[in-house]
């Protein structure tokens, strides 16, 4: 995708889309986030229609043999992001919820599960992340794209944000699809809505509670580190033997 478009999905998504919900009269909950990814969804096909058959399927490939280590990666990161869970429940006021995740609990999923990770992908991962990387040096556009990714989202989930768009920000531009990225987003945004919490705990023992967490961040830490390097030998291998006559 092309830098240009990232940015026209991001106006979408985060600002103009919600004039015409407004206009419409849907109410300023849930119910708002899904009409605006579905707009920004319409818009990507637009955008992307131009694009070749065959182009289009390398940008959204996903192969089998890099499943195991895409698991691998999306357990680290769920693992990583109680660091975010206990920053919450620590330091987070209610001040801090936001009404456009109000709403009946199905909306919820798809606006949050569903939408939002394919829309953020498109934008992040395919405008930001391709787009910038085609213009900087590929380290530094990774590192754009995931704090403009980061900047979006409630203060205490910054360390979870920034990692995971540093992950998926790699991943898009090591095999140049947003396969692998959809499909954690997808997963990890699904699962946090069953993710166990540690309230119960912190609130019998607030540095046990914070111990615990603390050692379970670490693990992610550890976990999505060595997922990441198995991805990309497992990924070199599979372009090796594809070389190979």
């Amino acid at each position: 995708m092309k830098l240009w478009q990232g940015f026209v999905l991001l106006l979408v998504y985060s600002w103009l889309g919600y004039f015409p919900a407004k206009a419409l009269g849907i109410p300023w909950d849930v119910r708002s986030r899904v009409f605006v990814g579905l707009l920004t969804l319409v818009l990507a096909a637009v955008l992307l229609a131009p694009l070749k058959p065959a182009r289009l399927r390398a940008l959204f490939r996903v192969r089998r043999p890099l499943l195991p280590w895409t698991a691998a990666l999306l357990a680290g990161m769920l693992l990583f992001s109680q660091l975010s869970v206990l920053l919450a429940m620590l330091f987070a006021s209610e001040a801090d919820a936001k009404s456009l995740t109000d709403g009946t609990l199905p909306l919820q999923m798809l606006a949050i599960a569903v939408l939002g990770p394919l829309c953020e992908e498109l934008i992040y991962r395919g405008g930001l992340t391709q787009g910038l990387c085609a213009r900087i040096p590929w380290k530094e556009g990774i590192v754009l794209s995931a704090v403009a990714f980061m900047i979006g989202h409630p203060w205490f989930q910054i360390p979870q944000t920034l990692l995971i768009g540093l992950v998926l920000g790699y991943l898009c531009w090591y095999t140049g699809s947003l396969g692998y990225g959809i499909l954690i987003h997808i997963l990890f945004n699904g699962l946090l809505f069953f993710y166990p919490s540690s309230a119960a705990l912190l609130e019998w023992n607030r540095a046990a509670a914070i111990l615990l967490s603390l050692g379970i961040v670490a693990a992610g830490l550890a976990l999505t580190l060595w997922a990441l390097r198995g991805f990309t030998r497992c990924a070199d291998r599979l372009q090796a033997t594809e070389a190979s006559p």
